[in-house]
């Protein structure tokens, strides 16, 4: 996936939902292994801290949940060039919002069983 639908060059940033699955954690050992930037959202947890430090050691740059990436870092990041969404609804939307000119984000689960949904205004 991480290679499959954009050229990533090393520098550029990765956005992923559900990041403490298999998947995840393996997509985050692969973006250090490339140089890529990886921005994690996960669901908040009472052992949050020991989540975040398990993440960090395998290489992720950001660890945050759904609600620090509506409140605190929506705005902050941009120009994501990959987004990985394995959660579907509310998750994959602000994934999505975080994607720069020709990002794009890869579905491969459904974990929320909720779809995805967007306004779009054509012009």
């Amino acid at each position: 996936m991480l290679k499959d639908f954009v050229n990533l060059k090393p520098g550029d940033t990765v956005i992923q939902n559900g990041a403490n699955s298999a998947v995840g954690k393996a997509a985050i050992q692969i973006c250090r292994l490339r140089g890529l930037r990886s921005i994690n959202v996960v669901r908040k947890r009472d052992d949050m801290a020991s989540l975040v430090s398990e993440l960090k050691s395998l290489g992720a740059n950001e660890v945050i949940t759904e609600d620090q990436l509506l409140k605190e870092y929506r705005g902050k990041i941009k120009d994501v060039r990959l987004a990985l969404n394995c959660v579907g609804g509310r998750s994959a939307l602000l994934l999505a919002s975080t994607l720069g000119f020709r990002g794009c984000m890869v579905t491969y689960g459904g974990m929320s069983k909720q779809p995805l949904q967007a306004d779009m205004e054509g012009g």
